[in-house]
């Protein structure tokens, strides 16, 4: 079973997949997706001229020193991007004014911006960052609301 989800995984061309597959191989070390990075930095190359500066940026999920450059977080489109990216280098832009805003909205969004404030709280926390939430905040990120 384990074999067939890494043959299914191993060949995906898609830039979030293969940071991913990135995270699995640091984590699991399963060789099939050893050059997962190599291969998004490739996919960063092909696309240069058309590629959203959010997969420049998203890089830091796999390469800790990769950096930002001055007007890049403005350059992002998405609110669910500007959420993550802005946890991904919180610790060298520090945060909006308004994050902890912007973060309880996404995570009250439920869904798809829940799962993205999730993520963007690990990668503060992970980069040493503080942000004033409400009380109860953190346990609701992780805790499924009743039915």
């Amino acid at each position: 079973m384990i074999a067939r989800a890494i043959n299914f995984l191993k060949d995906t061309k898609e830039s979030d997949g293969l940071l991913m597959l990135n995270v699995t191989y640091r984590r699991f070390r399963i060789s099939e997706f050893a050059d997962s990075l190599q291969r998004y930095d490739q996919l960063m190359v092909e696309a240069s001229l058309n590629s959203p500066v959010e997969i420049r940026l998203f890089r830091r999920i796999a390469v800790y020193n990769n950096t930002i450059h001055a007007g890049d977080l403005e350059a992002v489109s998405f609110d669910v991007d500007r959420i993550t990216v802005s946890a991904l280098y919180c610790d060298q832009l520090g945060l909006p004014s308004d994050y902890p805003t912007q973060l309880f909205k996404a995570a009250t969004s439920g869904e798809y911006m829940l799962t993205h404030a999730l993520l963007a709280w690990i990668w503060i926390q992970e980069n040493g960052c503080e942000v004033q939430l409400p009380g109860g905040f953190v346990e609701d990120l992780y805790l499924p609301t009743p039915s």
